[in-house]
């Protein structure tokens, strides 16, 4: 069930990020700025770090000269990995705020449930009192009875 649901989540992510992508790499044709001070060094990074990790884990030493992605591939690359890292924190958010208001739900029956037990414990105490100052009456009362026989 669980592993489901991931695929699921991942599945519904992926359909969320998409059409965000094709407005991100749009406005990168459109914006100069926002493609080179956003999307190119963004997926130059990836690039560079995704080189230099296969060259690791393949054990093929470390890459001399890392070759430059072009501007149309790192353009389309940089806008989805910007809206991924959109999508990533706008269901991180949530995920969260999910959490923290289970947290505050969870503390909230736990301090009724306290509240429950102490009041229940007064009661317990006044009940005893009561028996107490009863029982001292009765033994009052059956003096007093066993005084009048006399």
């Amino acid at each position: 069930m669980g592993v489901a649901l991931l695929k699921l989540g991942s599945i519904l992510v992926n359909q969320i990020s998409k059409p965000l992508t094709y407005l991100l790499v749009a406005e990168a044709k459109k914006s100069a700025f926002f493609r080179n001070y956003a999307c190119l060094p963004c997926a130059r990074l990836f690039h560079w770090g995704e080189v230099k990790t296969k060259m690791w884990l393949l054990r093929f030493g470390t890459a001399v000269q890392i070759s430059v992605l072009n501007e149309a591939q790192a353009t389309e690359l940089g806008a989805s990995l910007i809206s991924e890292m959109i999508v990533f924190s706008i269901i991180s958010g949530v995920a969260i705020n999910e959490f923290v208001r289970m947290k505050h739900r969870d503390a909230k029956k736990k301090e009724e449930k306290r509240l429950l037990v102490l009041d229940l414990k007064n009661k317990l105490r006044e009940i005893s009192l009561q028996i107490q100052n009863q029982q001292e009456e009765l033994e009052q009362l059956l003096k007093f009875y066993e005084d009048s026989l006399e």
